[in-house]
C-alpha cells in the first residue's frame, strides 16, 4: 500500500512539474503586418524578435488569405518549408510551424500567396518560446497564453478557444503627443512595402552607433522583381514609373576612403561568413524592410516631407542622381547613398556626420552588364520621358528650395533630353541651383545644342571630362573613335558656351562609377562638389585651387593640376 501511495505520489509530482514546464511555455507576437493579396511573395523580417522561438504559428487578424507555402529562415542559415495550401479565416491560426525541442532563432519568414488581386490581408506571427514572466516583461514583448486547439488536419484553428488579452510591459511610456489632425496625418506611416510593416524602424546597428542610415528617394521604370528577402528591380523596361525610398547603411568603424562603397569580399563572405547583404558594422547594406514602394504619388511626397523637415543644415537642398552604363539597381542606390554621405557635415554636438540634404535617384532600366552597352544605350533613350516627369516632381512637389542634378556617363543622354524639355515651359517650385555632368557619353554636336538650350535652367552647369573613364573608352569603341562630349582628346576637353568644362584626368570621374576600388584626389572632386551644390560658388578656381584656368584662343577651360 505505501509502495503505491508513494507511485502515486511520485506521478502527482511528474504532473504538477510538467504543468510548470508547460506553463512557461508563451506564444509572443512577433510581427503584425498588413500585406497586399495581389502580390505573390511577401518576406516578413523577424530579425529583430528577441530570444530563441520553439515554434511559430500565423494568425489572420483580418482575411481571409490562402498561403500557398511558408518558409522559414533561421539564423544558422537552416531553413524550413512548409509546403502545403492553408486557408485562414479571419481570427484563424495555423498550427504549429516547425515545433522543435531546443528553440532556435529565427531570420524571416518568407509567405507565397494565392494571389486576388485588390485586396488585403492583416497577419500576425507569432513564436512559441520557453521563457519567464520577468523575461517576457524585461524584453518588453507582448505574449498570449499558449492554446491547445491547433492539433486538427486543417491548416487554421478552430476558433472556438481565445487567446487571453496580451500582457504588456511593465515600463512606463511617455503620454502621447497631441498633434491637430493635418498634422497627424502628415506623419502617419503611409509607406507600402513588402518584407515589413510600415512603421519599421531603424535597424540595430543605428542605436548601437557603429552606422548611419542614409535614405535614398528614388524612381525607376525598371521592372519589380523581388528578392526573398526584399523589394528589387531587374534590368528589364516595365513601361511605368515607381516611386519608393531605400535606406542604406553606412559603417562607421570601417577604414573607407572618399567615393567607395565597401561590400563583402570573398574572404569575408566564404572564410568570415557573412551575408552576401553584408554587416552594417562593416559595409554598405540596403535595409530589407525599409526598402518601400509607395502605392501612389501622395504618399511618396508625404514620406519626403517627413524626410526633409529632419534633414539637418542642408533640409533645404535636394539633389538628384542619375547613373549611367552598366549599373544596376541596388548599385545606384548605393552610389546615390554614399554621394549624400560623402557631401555630408558633421553635427556640432558629436561629431557624427550628417547626410547631404534628400538625396533623390532616377534609375533606368540599364543591363548592368559589359557586353550591353546597345542595351543600356536605348534604354536610356527611352526613360527620357520618365525622367522629365520624376524630375517635374522633385522640382514642384518636394518642397525643396533648390534642387541639384548629376548624371554620369550615359545617364546625361535622358537627362539633358529631359532638361531640354523644360525651356520654354513656366515651371513652379524649387530653383534648379547647379547641374553636374561626369563624362556625358553624349556625341559632341548633340551635347553642344542640348547645352544650349538648358544652360538657362539652372545657376550653373558644370563639366567633368576625363581621358581615363573605362564608360567613354567602350563608348568609343561603338561609335567608331567618335569623341564623346566628356572625353579629353589630344589634351583638350570640349567647351561650350556657358558650361564650365573641367579637365579631371589626374582625379578619374569613377568617382561616380560602381566595383572600382581605384581612387586618386578624390576629396578634390567631392570638395569641388560639396562647394558647388552647398554655396553655388563658381568660376571652378575660386573654388578648387588645383582647377588651372586654360585660355585658348577666345575659349577657356579649367584643368586639375596636383
Amino acid at each position: 500500500m505505501q509502495a503505491i501511495l508513494s507511485a502515486a505520489v511520485g506521478v502527482l509530482m511528474l504532473m504538477i512539474a510538467s504543468a510548470g514546464v508547460l506553463a512557461q511555455d508563451a506564444l509572443v507576437l512577433l510581427k503584425r503586418q498588413t500585406i497586399d493579396l495581389g502580390q505573390r511573395v511577401h518576406t516578413l523580417d523577424l530579425a529583430d524578435a528577441k530570444g530563441a522561438f520553439r515554434a511559430l504559428r500565423i494568425k489572420a487578424v483580418a482575411g481571409p488569405l490562402t498561403i500557398s507555402r511558408a518558409v522559414v529562415r533561421y539564423t544558422d542559415l537552416t531553413s524550413h518549408l512548409e509546403d502545403r495550401r492553408i486557408l485562414l479565416l479571419t481570427g484563424e491560426r495555423t498550427r504549429e510551424i516547425n515545433p522543435t525541442t531546443e528553440g532556435q532563432f529565427v531570420e524571416s519568414i518568407e509567405l507565397q500567396i494565392v494571389v486576388a488581386p485588390g485586396r488585403r490581408a492583416e497577419v500576425e506571427i507569432y513564436g512559441r518560446q520557453n521563457t519567464t514572466e520577468a523575461e517576457r516583461v524585461r524584453q518588453d514583448l507582448p505574449v498570449v497564453s499558449e492554446d491547445r486547439d491547433a492539433g486538427g488536419t486543417g491548416g487554421g484553428s478552430t476558433g472556438k478557444k481565445k487567446a487571453s488579452r496580451p500582457t504588456v510591459s511593465r515600463s512606463v511610456s511617455p503620454e502621447p503627443v497631441q498633434r491637430a489632425p493635418e498634422v497627424a496625418a502628415a506623419e502617419a506611416p503611409v509607406e507600402v512595402m513588402a518584407g515589413a510593416s510600415a512603421d519599421a524602424g531603424q535597424p540595430p546597428c543605428v542605436a548601437e552607433n557603429t552606422c548611419t542610415p542614409v535614405r535614398v528617394f528614388f524612381g525607376t521604370n525598371r521592372r519589380r522583381d523581388d528578392l526573398p528577402s526584399r523589394v528589387a528591380f531587374s534590368w528589364q523596361d516595365t513601361g511605368a514609373t515607381a516611386l519608393g525610398s531605400a535606406v542604406v547603411t553606412v559603417p562607421r568603424a570601417a577604414k573607407r576612403r572618399t567615393g567607395q562603397i565597401l561590400t563583402p569580399t570573398w574572404w569575408e563572405r566564404t572564410v568570415l561568413r557573412i551575408p552576401a547583404a553584408g554587416d552594417p558594422a562593416r559595409h554598405f547594406v540596403i535595409v530589407p524592410n525599409l526598402l518601400q514602394v509607395y502605392s501612389s504619388e501622395a504618399d511618396f511626397l508625404a514620406a519626403v516631407a517627413r524626410h526633409m523637415a529632419q534633414a539637418g543644415a542642408y533640409k533645404d537642398h535636394a539633389f538628384i542622381y542619375v547613373h549611367g552604363y552598366r549599373v544596376g539597381f541596388d548599385d545606384a542606390v548605393f552610389r546615390t547613398a554614399q554621394i549624400a554621405y560623402d557631401l555630408g557635415v558633421p553635427r556640432a554636438e558629436d561629431g557624427v556626420i550628417e547626410p547631404f540634404g534628400t538625396p533623390f535617384l532616377y534609375s533606368w532600366p540599364s543591363a548592368g552588364q559589359l557586353k550591353d552597352y546597345a542595351y543600356d544605350q536605348e534604354k536610356a533613350r527611352v526613360a527620357i520621358r520618365r525622367l522629365r516627369d520624376f524630375i517635374e516632381l522633385v522640382i514642384t512637389k518636394s518642397g525643396a528650395k533648390q534642387v541639384h542634378i548629376v548624371a554620369h556617363s550615359m545617364g546625361n543622354v535622358p537627362l539633358l533630353n529631359a532638361l531640354s524639355q523644360f525651356v520654354g515651359r513656366d515651371v513652379a517650385g524649387a530653383k534648379v541651383s547647379q547641374i553636374v555632368l561626369a563624362a556625358p557619353d553624349v556625341g559632341v554636336n548633340e551635347f553642344r545644342e542640348l547645352a544650349e538650350k538648358v544652360k538657362s535652367l539652372a545657376s550653373g552647369l558644370t563639366l567633368y571630362a576625363s581621358s581615363s573613364d573605362f564608360a567613354l573608352e567602350a563608348s568609343r569603341k561603338v561609335h567608331k573613335d567618335e569623341p564623346r562630349a566628356g572625353d579629353v582628346v589630344a589634351g583638350r576637353p570640349l567647351i561650350a558656351a556657358g558650361v564650365d568644362t573641367i579637365d579631371i584626368s589626374q582625379i578619374t570621374t569613377c568617382y561616380f562609377c560602381f566595383g572600382h576600388d581605384e581612387y586618386v584626389e578624390q576629396s578634390t572632386l567631392l570638395n569641388d562638389i560639396a562647394q558647388l551644390m552647398r554655396a553655388g560658388i563658381r568660376p571652378p578656381h575660386s573654388r578648387t585651387q588645383n582647377f588651372k584656368l586654360q585660355v585658348d584662343g577666345a575659349e577657356s577651360f579649367w584643368r586639375y593640376q596636383p
